[in-house]
């Protein structure tokens, strides 16, 4: 994607005259938001997640666009079209021009994304749906604040947030939670899907190590497991 990016430095302004100007645009709503996404071999509610936000971003009167890792990218039949219906750019095959009041944002399992788009003068939000891809992607050490220049972010639920913070602490992120419903074939449904109880399998070399075993309850192995 860098090698494609070309960065609108704008006029030769001063850093405060820039700032203003960016304000200016953002309340004027000549914004574009970025909702980077990427396809997935199943339904994902992460992709449906992204598209319900990029389309709240969109009632609000801004300008939006779906910014695809994939160049053949197809949209995923199973969103609502009202929520798809904006326009689609691959990052590999467009030349994205963006300026300080631009937002671009992307999911926190875009690491690579972070990466290649450090450079662009524009603001960065992470989407923080999983606590598990947020540590992907990552040196030892470093955070996306120090790796990628990334301070804002935005997550679905306060044990997130805390979950986030527990591992990076707390100040160096700007992090604000909102809720946001999902459709019902996404959640659980305990009655139709019950959860699978594990087969735990212990062998030995012979019958009589087995038999120095205590008998342990499922409980107390589940236990030793962790």
């Amino acid at each position: 994607m860098e090698k494609n990016v070309e960065l609108n430095q704008g006029d030769n302004l001063t850093q405060e005259e820039k700032v203003q100007k960016a304000i200016d645009i953002i309340k004027s709503k000549e914004s574009t938001f970025y909702f980077m996404v990427s396809e997935t071999p199943n339904p994902a509610a992460s992709v449906y997640e992204i598209y319900f936000h990029a389309n709240v971003v969109k009632n609000l009167g801004y300008n939006v666009k779906m910014l695809t890792v994939d160049p053949e990218y197809k949209i995923p039949f199973y969103i609502d079209s009202e929520l798809t219906d904006m326009e689609h750019i691959s990052s590999e095959t467009v030349k994205l021009q963006v300026t300080p009041s631009d937002v671009v944002v992307i999911p926190e399992i875009m690491s690579f994304a972070m990466e290649q788009t450090k450079n662009l003068p524009c603001l960065r939000v992470v989407l923080l749906q999983s606590i598990d891809y947020a540590l992907q992607g990552l040196q030892h050490g470093v955070n996306w604040s120090s790796q990628f220049g990334i301070s804002k972010v935005i997550t679905t639920s306060n044990m997130l947030k805390n979950a986030f913070e527990e591992y990076y602490g707390k100040g160096i992120y700007d992090i604000k939670t909102y809720k946001m419903g999902i459709p019902d074939y996404f959640s659980y449904d305990e009655e139709k899907d019950p959860l699978k109880q594990p087969i735990i399998s212990i062998v030995g070399r012979n019958a009589n190590e087995l038999h120095k075993l205590p008998n342990y309850s499922m409980q107390n192995i589940l236990n030793m497991l962790g």
